[in-house]
């Protein structure tokens, strides 16, 4: 069984995060500051792990230093190597990812990209990547260029992550390639 995936954006604590849940139900600093971004789902990710070998755990983490939640695949360890003093922010990971964009013939995938912003001290994980997160704020230099696919995800239903993109070609930089 697929779960889906949704993007909040909350102003007051200049933070994106990429969830399963109502950010309401969490217990961090402005929950109620948190709305959907998109209304729809922006990808799907297994809720289970799958038997193929290929899934890889999403993991979601919280920093009340930061007013920051990372949505990764690295662990918390790793996360923390790097400062913020995050910690879990759910007992088990938000579903999982497919590091194998071929895994199935049938489904449609989505790349997760994690892209950073310097200026806002944040970083988004969805479906975008950073020069179209730059265009939904119609300003360049507020994400870097630089940044990773994660893993991947079924598409989502929501208008502007439903489509198979390729990570080689940014969506405000030129056409997309599925």
């Amino acid at each position: 069984m697929d779960q889906a995936l949704y993007l909040y954006h909350s102003a007051v604590n200049a933070d994106f995060a990429l969830l399963t849940q109502p950010i309401t139900t969490l217990n961090i600093s402005h929950p109620e500051s948190y709305a959907l971004f998109q209304n729809s789902p922006v990808a799907l990710i297994a809720q289970s792990l799958v038997d193929d070998g290929d899934a890889i755990p999403l993991n979601a983490f919280w920093s009340e230093d930061r007013k920051d939640i990372q949505t990764t695949t690295r662990s918390l360890d790793d996360l923390n190597a790097h400062g913020g003093e995050y910690v879990e922010l759910l007992n088990a990971p938000l579903g999982w990812v497919f590091s194998n964009p071929m895994y199935s013939e049938t489904d449609r995938l989505v790349p997760l990209s994690l892209v950073y912003s310097d200026s806002d001290k944040d970083s988004i994980t969805s479906p975008f990547n950073a020069a179209d997160v730059a265009a939904l704020f119609n300003d360049d230099s507020v994400f870097r260029d630089t940044g990773s696919v994660i893993g991947w995800g079924k598409k989502g239903s929501c208008e502007m992550s439903n489509m198979a993109t390729s990570e080689t070609y940014p969506s405000a930089g030129g056409a997309d390639c599925p």
